[in-house]
């Protein structure tokens, strides 16, 4: 038996590396930057994080993170970012959520409720990163970017390659088309889709909260 075991390791050595990488350098890694995270987390390979002085990132319980191009069937092609831009900044991965290849960045706070799953090359930006106006530009390329904080509730799916902005809430239960550019809030218990993107319909496979 131990020799069999050897010889499946020999011949897949990537595979033996990535248990390494998965089990216990990411974990280390985390705790060594000061990442908190719950247990029964998944690290499919390592994340791209950087967090500005005094922010936060908090990782639920069961969270499942991939960051390697086979990792979701729909492919990626970046590993998932979790960015905190300034001090006090907060990003809040509530259990159960999982995540594959996404950009993430909060200038104020961006929350991922429970048993959320954010779509293969989806983004949430929680701030424009950029002044709108020329002049303050010219005076400095991010001073002034405008930024609101984006809530995700339980429950939600947002389809693969949609991208989630400044300011907005999605309800419970609701499910983002793929491709979609999300800018204002959407209900609960709700489908949908475009650019910009609106309700198409109810869910009718979810339950709104009372």
């Amino acid at each position: 038996m131990i020799g069999r075991n050897i010889s499946q390791l020999v011949r897949a050595p990537r595979s033996a590396a990535h248990l390494l990488t998965d089990r216990v350098l990411v974990r280390v890694w985390l705790r060594a930057i000061g990442v908190a995270y719950g247990s029964g987390c998944r690290f499919d390979g390592f994340p791209v994080i950087r967090l500005a002085r005094k922010s936060e990132l908090l990782i639920g319980n069961r969270v499942l993170i991939n960051n390697r191009v086979y990792g979701n069937a729909a492919t990626m092609t970046h590993r998932t970012s979790l960015t905190t831009l300034r001090e006090h900044a907060s990003i809040r991965i509530h259990d159960d959520v999982g995540l594959s290849g996404n950009s993430i960045a909060a200038c104020e706070s961006i929350e991922i409720g429970a048993r959320t799953m954010i779509g293969s090359g989806s983004v949430l930006w929680d701030t424009d990163f950029h002044p709108l106006d020329p002049e303050m530009r010219r005076q400095h390329p991010t001073h002034g970017a405008r930024s609101r904080a984006i809530r995700i509730e339980e429950d939600v799916f947002v389809g693969a390659r949609s991208m989630i902005l400044k300011g907005v809430t999605i309800g419970q239960g609701s499910i983002v088309g793929a491709g979609s550019v999300v800018t204002s809030s959407i209900p609960a218990g709700v489908i949908a889709a475009g650019n910009p993107a609106k309700v198409i319909r109810q869910n009718g496979s979810s339950k709104s909260p009372a």
